[in-house]
């Protein structure tokens, strides 16, 4: 895809976005690991038998860290199980750390996700035609081993045309 210029631009982003995103996605997975850690702690601590797994709902099979992280990659995503929020021990401070998790995740990251997007987009955007001219040159650097060049070549200087 890399060769033809209405494709290049567009391998050329998706490849600039990934690389721009991965350290925000490692504050994206630790602020999931964090709430999900108060999560299964407030969820293992409830005393209430009859409340058990009142705020991470089963939904492995028994895996409570997973099913913590599910909860919370769940908010972070707007879709909210907050039924028994009130039920529990800690309802107060659940809904408190719910609020902020959501607020957090939903709010702050996913706004700091679409401007670094915006930004990646437009650096690709203003170095277009170098991107497009560098993609081809990189895609016959890749498959230079395809042409016989000293059949081409048989005492003749050549010269390869990218464009």
């Amino acid at each position: 895809m890399r060769l033809f210029d209405f494709t290049a631009f567009y391998v050329r982003l998706i490849s600039r976005t990934v690389k721009a995103m991965l350290k925000f996605g490692f504050m994206v997975l630790l602020i999931i690991f964090a709430f999900s850690s108060f999560f299964l702690v407030a969820n293992m601590n409830s005393l209430n038998k009859k409340w058990k797994d009142a705020y991470v709902p089963d939904m492995t099979g028994g895996n409570r860290f997973f099913n913590a992280l599910i909860t919370v990659y769940f908010i972070s995503m707007g879709e909210f199980q907050y039924d028994k929020f009130k039920d529990g021990e800690y309802g107060t401070f659940v809904w408190m750390m719910f609020l902020s998790a959501s607020f957090i995740n939903i709010i702050i990251f996913m706004n700091m996700l679409i401007a670094i997007m915006g930004e990646t987009f437009n650096q690709v955007t203003a170095e277009r035609e170098m991107y497009d001219m560098v993609e081809k040159v990189n895609f016959i650097r890749e498959h230079v081993w395809i042409l016989d060049i000293e059949k081409l070549q048989k005492g003749k200087k050549i010269l390869i045309r990218v464009f």
